[in-house]
């Protein structure tokens, strides 16, 4: 499939569009993974539609054995975990269903949520804070986008967060001491 036939497929008015949630997942993800020239899920065991997982904080009513009682629409080991909701819905809620899943899954250092018109790439990297990386359908159309995407399959680290969360926070305490050096100096002036 070439990128402009995906997005005349999923664009409002294209012949997928109305699909639901359900029905569009799936779809949506295959028509991508073949866009991209990536693999499509095929090993229930690293590479998946539907994964089950038990959500964090969740038991058994007997309290002894988990339970499913969640499902990440697309996972694949090491790398993502892919949450959809139907065009138009809240991408913040897939992405919350998403965190509840993360330590099941193995936390996957990709969050990637989607509503077939966007797709959300949150990081998720342990020692990082967390970034955002969001792409329209239309710039599907550049070479650019794409080759950046089919990173999620080949090479996750390729969003890895530039500075980590110790990176920041010593870079804020230089910043507090050099401020409050700074008035120290004023004050001392002054008297």
């Amino acid at each position: 499939m070439r990128a402009q036939e995906f997005i005349a497929k999923w664009q409002p008015g294209g012949t997928a569009h109305e699909l639901n949630e359900r029905a569009g997942a799936q779809a949506h993800f295959i028509d991508l993974c073949r866009v991209l020239g990536v693999p499509e899920p095929a090993d229930p065991e690293r590479y998946c539609f539907e994964r089950g997982v038990t959500k964090t904080g969740s038991a058994s009513a007997d309290g002894r054995a988990p339970r499913t009682d969640g499902f990440a629409d697309v996972w694949l080991a090491g790398h993502f975990a892919w949450e959809y909701k139907a065009p138009g819905r809240n991408l913040e809620a897939a992405l919350k269903q998403l965190m509840m899943y993360a330590l099941p899954l193995a936390n996957p250092p990709l969050l990637v949520v989607s509503d077939r018109l966007r797709i959300e790439v949150h990081t998720h990297f342990t020692g990082t804070p967390s970034e955002c990386h969001r792409f329209a359908l239309e710039d599907l159309a550049e070479a650019a986008v794409r080759q950046r995407l089919a990173k999620l399959w080949t090479d996750p680290e390729a969003f890895r967060p530039k500075r980590s969360n110790r990176e920041i926070t010593e870079e804020a305490a230089r910043a507090f001491a050099g401020t409050a050096e700074r008035l120290r100096a004023r004050c001392s002036m002054r008297s």
